[in-house]
């Protein structure tokens, strides 16, 4: 499995002004994923995210911004949560929050998502990130430096099953060539421009165009949770 916009179209940050540019760093080692604003001082990504570093790791959102690094605002992370049934293996419960040491500037280009019990599978689905531009094998830049977005729309069920998804998975089928990818990790699906509905988690081993989201409202009650939890420094 690979932890990961291929084909996407240059986007404007008023069209995502929840997005968030997340760049983590241990030792001498860098690498970027998405998030989504919950609160001023909450980010929502994926767990993922958080595991590859083993000593002190270093992370710093940015918001505000189409073009990075010419962010709004930039903003360190003081602590995180990762869901307590994440699996490194299986990327089950792949959902983590985010801290921020002070809190974003909300406004035009900085602004909250709205999360939910339930949503529509009928609705109008679009993902944004800075990830992957080219296949890894054509030597692309790993970010694009401009964010790009993606419309997106879900499998059946039915035909999900066949890839045996842990309860809080949810499979979307995309062209081989237009697809989230690597650094697009917990980039939010977004519902009809305003609900977030999933975060990005993996590709899908061997299947190109299957990405899998985890289910924003599969977690609500953990989110609901873990928030109430979390105290941010200088509150």
């Amino acid at each position: 499995m690979e932890g990961n916009i291929i084909g996407g179209q240059d986007a404007s940050i008023e069209e995502f002004p929840h997005v968030v540019f997340i760049y983590l760093t241990c030792n001498k080692f860098s690498w970027i994923c998405g998030g989504s604003i919950l609160t001023q001082s909450l980010v929502l990504t994926a767990a993922h995210c958080f595991k590859y570093c083993q000593e002190e790791l270093d992370v710093v959102v940015f918001v505000g911004r189409a073009v990075m690094p010419q962010a709004k605002a930039a903003r360190n992370v003081t602590l995180y949560m990762i869901h307590e049934g994440f699996d490194e293996r299986t990327y089950r419960d792949d959902i983590a929050l985010a801290c921020t040491m002070e809190e974003l500037p909300l406004g035009r280009t900085v602004r909250r998502v709205i999360i939910a019990r339930s949503f529509s599978r009928e609705a109008k689905l679009q993902v944004a990130g800075w990830g992957l531009v080219g296949s890894i094998h054509e030597k692309p830049d790993l970010g694009t430096g401009r964010l790009q977005s993606l419309k997106q729309s879900f499998k059946r069920k039915e035909a999900c099953r066949q890839y045996a998804l842990s309860p809080g998975m949810m499979c979307v089928e995309n062209a081989i060539t237009n697809r989230p990818s690597l650094g697009d990790s917990g980039c939010g699906l977004i519902a009809n421009s305003i609900q977030l509905v999933g975060l990005v988690s993996f590709r899908h081993s061997g299947l190109k165009h299957i990405v899998i989201y985890m289910n924003v409202s599969h977690y609500y009650d953990w989110i609901q949770r873990s928030a109430s939890q979390l105290i941010c420094t200088d509150l």
